[in-house]
């Protein structure tokens, strides 16, 4: 059994979802294969960076570019994979901010690459979060806030998702 999953994604081709677990699972740096219909789980692998293990916050798949993408836990680094196992650099955000969630945003024909960190001051009220947004070659684009729809202090966020537009940028 497995504690602990630090991100879900489907994966590029078959039925099966992709999880990743970070320092605090059971089984930490690995990739999992999970039955949608179960929640059943396998290990696919140890995820590596540099040829040694590492542990992912969230994981998020697209087509686009074919590619596989993760934070590298309790970083702001973005890191990249064509398989899920073996990851290489993305961008690091310009900031010493702790990367918690990733999102893809499809407008037209152009996908980018959003990335969420716990709460800050960039653009909104106090307690906010901060979004960099990139392409998919790993260019900055910009910077936003997100509106956290919550009172006191923004927790983490766990996981970043586009559906609906609020004065300070998107909400979860």
């Amino acid at each position: 059994n497995v504690s602990t999953v630090t991100g879900i994604t489907k994966p590029a081709v078959g039925g099966v979802l992709y999880g990743v677990t970070g320092l605090n699972s059971s089984l930490p740096n690995r990739l999992l294969g999970i039955n949608p219909a179960t929640g059943v789980s396998g290990v696919l692998g140890f995820t590596t960076f540099g040829g040694v293990p590492v542990s992912l916050q969230d994981i998020e798949y697209t087509p686009v570019s074919g590619r596989y993408y993760a934070i590298k836990e309790g970083t702001n680094q973005i890191l990249q994979s064509l398989n899920g196992l073996v990851w290489a650099n993305f961008a690091v955000v310009p900031t010493m901010s702790t990367l918690n969630g990733l999102a893809f945003r499809k407008v037209g024909a152009v996908t980018t690459l959003w990335v969420i960190a716990g709460g800050s001051n960039f653009t909104c009220a106090a307690n906010f979060g901060d979004m960099w947004n990139y392409n998919l070659a790993g260019g900055l684009i910009g910077v936003d806030s997100y509106n956290a729809l919550t009172v006191g202090p923004v927790q983490p966020e766990l996981g970043l998702d586009y559906f609906e537009s609020t004065a300070c940028g998107v909400s979860y």
